[in-house]
């Protein structure tokens, strides 16, 4: 069983959340971190991240947040709930021209070893993110921010249980990146209970947040004197909330000594290449399996696998993973052609990756980069099953729009 309860989150005593909120850390650029503390001397960041955008990973002023911390604690900046409370977080926001609402609660989680139970993953963690998320849950010994779960309730069961409160006022509400984030506290023991018994023969699926959850199984085990380091705070969304997107991401490559009609012929051996037009690239691959977009060294393509027999040369016993765009992508070209190894833990430094293909192509537009490959959307089926399979992607495999925001509630190991 998912064993949830509820607890007495820190929250800020404000009601417009605008201006102290903050997107997760590992998606904050430096160049964001410093707009973010410079938007408010309160704002979230200063917490997750430190106040100097200069820091290195895991050389940050720990003591110097830790007091911050302790201080907006003091000076009634932050506050406790005075009952414990289950929190309804919703997100209003675009995609494509449509308006989508998702919507999920936050409780504590009664944390277990991956696949010990009902807890899944399904993307690698990197060790010294860890080491950083780590360092910093030593120093405040609170959880700054969600992990983001998903749970399978195709009937709705629990989704219905929150339509009655997302009709009352949130307690907090906020604007940040065109997303309209609101929160909501529920304290009655009734709807807790109830709450409670639907999820226990439910399993949680992690989408964001394996080097938080990884963070939070090492620091239990660290200390099992401290009861409160049993439990994490998630944010668990039904997978078949309207709400739920996952947006792909796309992958560009460094030029370093590559030559790019080498790349190309390669490639041929085993993909069809087509010429196309750039703006009819994404189209042109849309619903297609092992299909992808192309761009190298200035030209754009469309390659797509020649036979699926080829899937059979994937190292790995399961069948899930070898039927995924992005692992095709990584062991039949990347590997191979770039010598790029997803277990490398300097990846990152070969690799950039992209949201939307505007922003990809301007980045190729620089030089540094060389190659782009463009991808379809992973579906939350083929993550369950990979997950079932007791595999995991490679890093960066999804993108669940939009992210999980830090500082709506904060979660005290006391």
């Amino acid at each position: 069983m998912v064993a949830i309860k509820p607890f007495k989150g820190y929250r800020y005593d404000v009601d417009d959340l605008s201006r102290v909120i903050s997107p997760p850390y590992d998606v904050i650029a430096r160049d964001h971190q410093k707009a973010l503390v410079e938007l408010s001397p309160h704002n979230f960041v200063r917490l997750i991240l430190g106040d100097d955008p200069d820091a290195e990973e895991c050389r940050r002023d720990l003591t110097r947040i830790r007091r911050l911390f302790h201080a907006w604690i003091d000076e009634g900046v932050l506050r406790q709930e005075d009952k414990e409370s289950i929190y309804v977080y919703s997100q209003v926001f675009d995609v494509q021209g449509e308006q989508k609402r998702r919507t999920g609660i936050i409780p504590l989680v009664e944390l277990e070893g991956f696949r010990e139970k009902h807890i899944y993953p399904h993307e690698k963690v990197m060790s010294k993110h860890v080491e950083d998320r780590y360092a910093l849950l030593e120093a405040t010994e609170a959880n700054f921010g969600m992990v983001f779960g998903l749970y399978a309730d195709p009937t709705r069961e629990v989704d219905r249980l929150l339509d009655e409160v997302l009709h009352t006022q949130p307690v907090a509400s906020g604007t940040m990146d065109d997303v309209l984030h609101e929160l909501w506290k529920i304290d009655d023991d009734g709807l807790i209970g109830r709450l409670q018994r639907e999820m226990e023969a439910k399993h949680v699926f992690i989408a964001d947040g394996h080097h938080r959850y990884t963070t939070a199984l090492r620091y239990r085990d660290a200390h099992p004197e401290r009861d409160g380091a049993r439990y994490l705070m998630m944010a668990l969304v039904n997978m078949y909330n309207e709400g739920l997107v996952i947006l792909p991401t796309h992958r560009l490559i460094r030029r370093d000594n590559h030559d790019p009609k080498m790349i190309l012929h390669r490639i041929e051996d085993t993909f069809h290449v087509e010429p196309v037009p750039r703006d009819q690239m994404l189209e042109k691959i849309h619903g297609e399996k092992f299909s992808y977009g192309f761009c190298c060294d200035g030209d754009d393509y469309v390659i797509r696998l020649k036979d699926r027999q080829a899937l059979d040369s994937i190292a790995t016993q399961s069948a899930a993973l070898r039927q995924l765009d992005v692992t095709v992508l990584h062991e039949m070209i990347l590997k191979p052609l770039f010598h790029i190894d997803t277990e490398d833990e300097n990846i990152q430094e070969k690799i950039a990756y992209m949201k939307t293909l505007p922003a990809a192509m301007a980045k190729l537009s620089e030089g540094e980069y060389a190659f782009g490959f463009f991808l379809n959307t992973v579906n939350v089926e083929e993550i369950v099953h990979v997950a079932r399979d007791n595999e995991v992607m490679p890093q960066k495999s999804t993108f669940f729009y939009p992210k999980v925001y830090s500082g709506l509630v904060t979660q005290r190991l006391e």
